[in-house]
């Protein structure tokens, strides 16, 4: 719950500013100083939510520009799946639970109004992913979103496009499709660099008993 409605924040912040969010000191939602009150009814500091926000850019959902957060597109399509999965749970004083104030209800509110809606036959938040045609689909998709917003010049690290999939398909399937994806000429997965990167970052690449480490999707 926590990412998402940290998402909905910088989303809601981002739309009345017209900036990235200021990841350091306190997040103003009227444009002025950063200690502003927020739209949220109080001052929000990003720095309290340090490991939700490691994880989004991680899995890149959220871009860093000068020390101010954005969403990216992929950010806002799982933003746009969670809270059509109904991850974001409000409560009122009273219950148990966390209570949310009204004004994020009412962003929340904002997004669903102006999201297109699903397009016909397109895999919903958390559907499984059953087929490698229906794979192939997401995956392609997956990596131009972090192409273009990480600006990978077509080298998309393996783990994010693991990451973006979620429990929507095994380990060892997404494994076994990706490499199937290589096989069929559309990828190309390549070791690359990998010395910066952490331990999950490779466990979430792929490993082959003939070929090694492959961090990097390359699209043919």
């Amino acid at each position: 719950m926590q990412s998402t409605l940290l998402l909905l924040v910088l989303w809601d912040l981002e739309r009345m500013t017209g900036a990235g969010v200021p990841r350091k000191g306190k997040v103003s939602g009227k444009g002025k100083d950063d200690t502003a009150r927020s739209r949220c009814g109080s001052k929000v500091k990003v720095s309290d939510f340090e490991e939700a926000v490691d994880a989004l850019l991680q899995a890149g959902a959220v871009s860093e520009n000068g020390g101010r957060l954005s969403l990216t597109a992929a950010g806002k399509a799982r933003l746009d799946q969670e809270l059509r999965a109904g991850k974001l749970t409000f409560w009122t004083k009273g219950q148990k639970g966390t209570v949310v104030s009204a004004k994020n209800a009412q962003a929340a509110l904002n997004w669903l109004q102006q999201a297109p809606a699903p397009a016909a036959g397109a895999v919903s938040a958390g559907e499984k992913i059953t087929s490698y045609d229906e794979f192939k689909t997401v995956v392609l998709d997956t990596h131009k979103f972090l192409n273009e917003e990480h600006r990978c010049e077509n080298f998309v690290p393996i783990y994010q496009i693991r990451r973006q999939l979620g429990d929507r398909i095994s380990r060892a399937q997404f494994d076994e499709w990706l490499l199937e994806m290589q096989g069929d000429d559309i990828f190309q997965l390549e070791k690359g660099n990998a010395s910066d990167a952490s331990k999950d970052q490779l466990k979430d690449s792929i490993e082959t008993k003939t070929s090694g480490l492959r961090f990097y999707a390359k699209l043919l």
